[in-house]
Protein backbone atom coordinates (compact mmCIF):
# COMPACT_ATOMS: atom_id res chain seq x y z
CA UNK A 1 0.00 0.00 0.00
CA UNK A 2 1.34 3.36 -0.96
CA UNK A 3 0.78 6.07 1.72
CA UNK A 4 1.97 9.06 -0.02
CA UNK A 5 4.15 8.97 -3.65
CA UNK A 6 4.22 12.66 -4.52
CA UNK A 7 5.53 14.11 -0.85
CA UNK A 8 8.17 16.52 -1.37
CA UNK A 9 10.37 15.03 1.24
CA UNK A 10 9.69 11.38 2.39
CA UNK A 11 7.30 8.41 0.72
CA UNK A 12 6.03 5.73 2.99
CA UNK A 13 5.65 2.47 1.67
CA UNK A 14 3.65 -0.52 3.68
CA UNK A 15 5.15 -3.43 2.80
CA UNK A 16 4.13 -6.88 4.39
CA UNK A 17 3.88 -5.57 8.58
CA UNK A 18 6.50 -3.25 8.02
CA UNK A 19 6.94 0.39 6.57
CA UNK A 20 9.67 1.38 4.32
CA UNK A 21 10.81 5.31 3.57
CA UNK A 22 11.60 6.56 0.86
CA UNK A 23 12.79 9.93 -0.61
CA UNK A 24 11.08 11.11 -3.66
CA UNK A 25 13.65 10.82 -5.66
CA UNK A 26 15.04 7.45 -4.57
CA UNK A 27 11.40 6.42 -4.80
CA UNK A 28 11.29 7.78 -8.43
CA UNK A 29 14.32 5.92 -9.62
CA UNK A 30 12.80 2.67 -7.88
CA UNK A 31 9.40 2.87 -9.75
CA UNK A 32 11.80 3.87 -12.84
CA UNK A 33 13.36 0.18 -12.25
CA UNK A 34 10.51 -1.70 -12.28
CA UNK A 35 8.96 -0.40 -15.11
CA UNK A 36 6.24 1.49 -13.72
CA UNK A 37 5.28 4.34 -16.15
CA UNK A 38 3.98 7.88 -14.01
CA UNK A 39 3.77 9.59 -17.42
CA UNK A 40 -0.25 9.01 -17.24
CA UNK A 41 -0.62 10.55 -14.41
CA UNK A 42 -2.17 14.42 -14.81
CA UNK A 43 -2.79 14.39 -18.35
CA UNK A 44 -6.89 14.39 -18.05
CA UNK A 45 -7.76 11.27 -19.50
CA UNK A 46 -10.22 9.43 -17.22
CA UNK A 47 -11.67 5.72 -17.28
CA UNK A 48 -15.65 5.32 -16.92
CA UNK A 49 -16.36 2.29 -15.24
CA UNK A 50 -20.20 0.91 -15.42
CA UNK A 51 -21.21 -2.14 -13.85
CA UNK A 52 -24.65 -3.18 -14.77
CA UNK A 53 -26.91 -6.10 -14.04
CA UNK A 54 -28.12 -7.79 -17.18
CA UNK A 55 -31.48 -10.09 -17.22
CA UNK A 56 -30.41 -13.50 -16.97
CA UNK A 57 -31.62 -14.66 -20.02
CA UNK A 58 -30.78 -12.07 -22.17
CA UNK A 59 -26.72 -11.86 -22.40
CA UNK A 60 -26.17 -12.73 -25.63
CA UNK A 61 -28.42 -10.66 -27.33
CA UNK A 62 -26.99 -7.73 -24.37
CA UNK A 63 -23.64 -8.42 -26.03
CA UNK A 64 -24.67 -8.16 -29.66
CA UNK A 65 -26.41 -5.05 -28.72
CA UNK A 66 -23.65 -3.35 -27.12
CA UNK A 67 -21.44 -4.03 -29.65
CA UNK A 68 -23.69 -2.66 -32.25
CA UNK A 69 -23.76 0.77 -29.58
CA UNK A 70 -20.36 1.27 -29.56
CA UNK A 71 -19.40 1.18 -32.85
CA UNK A 72 -22.34 2.88 -34.22
CA UNK A 73 -22.48 5.65 -31.09
CA UNK A 74 -20.00 5.68 -28.59
CA UNK A 75 -17.32 5.96 -31.23
CA UNK A 76 -19.03 9.28 -32.51
CA UNK A 77 -18.66 10.90 -29.18
CA UNK A 78 -15.70 13.53 -29.07
CA UNK A 79 -13.47 12.72 -26.69
CA UNK A 80 -13.94 8.53 -26.82
CA UNK A 81 -10.74 6.66 -26.52
CA UNK A 82 -11.45 2.99 -26.19
CA UNK A 83 -14.06 0.85 -24.73
CA UNK A 84 -13.41 -2.95 -22.93
CA UNK A 85 -16.71 -5.14 -21.41
CA UNK A 86 -15.78 -7.81 -19.11
CA UNK A 87 -18.29 -10.32 -17.61
CA UNK A 88 -18.33 -11.26 -14.46
CA UNK A 89 -17.32 -14.94 -13.06
CA UNK A 90 -18.97 -14.84 -9.80
CA UNK A 91 -21.47 -12.99 -10.74
CA UNK A 92 -22.48 -13.92 -13.82
CA UNK A 93 -25.53 -11.69 -14.55
CA UNK A 94 -23.28 -9.08 -13.96
CA UNK A 95 -21.04 -6.95 -16.50
CA UNK A 96 -18.02 -4.15 -16.25
CA UNK A 97 -17.83 -1.35 -18.93
CA UNK A 98 -14.40 0.11 -18.50
CA UNK A 99 -14.39 3.37 -21.15
CA UNK A 100 -11.40 5.93 -21.02
CA UNK A 101 -12.44 9.56 -22.30
CA UNK A 102 -9.83 12.16 -23.28
CA UNK A 103 -11.55 14.11 -20.07
CA UNK A 104 -13.92 13.94 -17.53
CA UNK A 105 -15.82 17.23 -19.30
CA UNK A 106 -16.49 15.28 -22.43
CA UNK A 107 -18.01 12.53 -21.16
CA UNK A 108 -20.24 13.78 -18.56
CA UNK A 109 -21.40 16.76 -20.40
CA UNK A 110 -20.16 16.46 -24.23
CA UNK A 111 -21.51 12.46 -23.93
CA UNK A 112 -23.90 12.31 -21.38
CA UNK A 113 -25.95 15.50 -22.31
CA UNK A 114 -25.46 14.88 -26.47
CA UNK A 115 -28.24 13.14 -28.49
CA UNK A 116 -25.79 9.88 -28.61
CA UNK A 117 -26.75 9.25 -25.15
CA UNK A 118 -30.47 8.58 -26.02
CA UNK A 119 -29.13 6.43 -28.76
CA UNK A 120 -26.88 4.94 -26.33
CA UNK A 121 -28.85 4.22 -23.57
CA UNK A 122 -32.21 3.72 -25.80
CA UNK A 123 -29.81 0.37 -27.23
CA UNK A 124 -29.22 -1.31 -24.19
CA UNK A 125 -31.30 -0.16 -21.18
CA UNK A 126 -33.85 -2.42 -22.41
CA UNK A 127 -31.34 -5.63 -20.71
CA UNK A 128 -30.34 -3.28 -17.48
CA UNK A 129 -32.24 -5.71 -14.61
CA UNK A 130 -30.84 -2.84 -12.21
CA UNK A 131 -29.65 0.52 -12.80
CA UNK A 132 -26.07 0.53 -13.38
CA UNK A 133 -23.29 1.63 -10.71
CA UNK A 134 -20.90 4.56 -12.47
CA UNK A 135 -17.86 6.27 -11.07
CA UNK A 136 -15.03 7.96 -12.54
CA UNK A 137 -10.74 6.94 -12.35
CA UNK A 138 -7.64 9.10 -13.03
CA UNK A 139 -4.92 6.75 -13.63
CA UNK A 140 -2.27 6.61 -11.81
CA UNK A 141 0.85 4.27 -12.61
CA UNK A 142 0.48 1.07 -15.31
CA UNK A 143 2.45 -1.96 -15.15
CA UNK A 144 2.81 -4.38 -17.82
CA UNK A 145 5.27 -7.38 -17.61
Amino acid sequence: MIIDVWSDVVCAIAVGEGLCLFSHTDLLAITNQVGIDHALEGTGMITEIAQVEIFADKHEDFEKALSVAVETVLTKSKGFLDFELLHGIEQENFYTFLIRWETLEEHTVGFRESDLYVQWRAIIQPYFASSPQVDHWTPVFEFEK
